[in-house]
């Protein structure tokens, strides 16, 4: 076929790129899958991996394309998925949303440790510059996301705020 659909299809294609049997069909074809969003997570995964085997420099393009414009992560359809709890307006979601925040914090603290280390890694002198830029913008942002709960507290009017807002 023309397109990847499953594992058996990402299957023929990593056997092409072995064989180099019209290796630039495969390569293109898996980086496709790669980064289709309405293919399952499984089938995404198992184009990358096949993807790695390849040495191909159009391989390395789209890798380095999907992670610097971080499109991997869903996040359209997360924040699809909280604005419609808001219309339900159930209290019993709050729970969800909370959870929520915390995972989706602690896999964004996971990620930029994994980031920060390959930069670490393959790094130079200029990238001791964008590793501060770096700390300035995630300084940046916890003063922000500090504001943002403060505001949120404050318009909730609960007394148990009070000394937290003091500080």
């Amino acid at each position: 076929g023309s397109s990847i659909k499953d594992i058996d299809d990402v299957e023929k294609q990593r056997n092409n790129l072995i064989e180099n049997n019209n290796k630039a069909k495969a390569v293109k074809l898996l980086i496709n899958a790669y980064n289709d969003k309405y293919l399952a997570h499984e089938v995404r995964m198992a184009s990358l991996e096949a993807l790695a085997e390849s040495k191909d420099k159009l391989v390395l393009e789209a890798i380095n394309k999907s992670v610097r414009t971080a499109e991997l992560l869903d996040l359209e359809i997360m924040i699809k998925s909280v604005e419609l709890l808001i219309k339900y307006d159930n209290q019993e979601s709050i729970e969800a949303l909370v959870t929520g925040l915390k995972k989706s914090e602690s896999k964004i603290m996971d990620l930029r440790e994994i980031i920060i280390n390959a930069i670490g890694e393959i790094g130079s002198d200029d990238h001791i510059i964008t590793l501060l830029d770096l700390y300035e913008i995630s300084r940046i942002n916890h003063q922000k996301n500090s504001e943002l709960l403060a505001l949120t507290l404050g318009e909730m009017g609960d007394e148990r705020a009070i000394p937290i807002l003091m500080e």
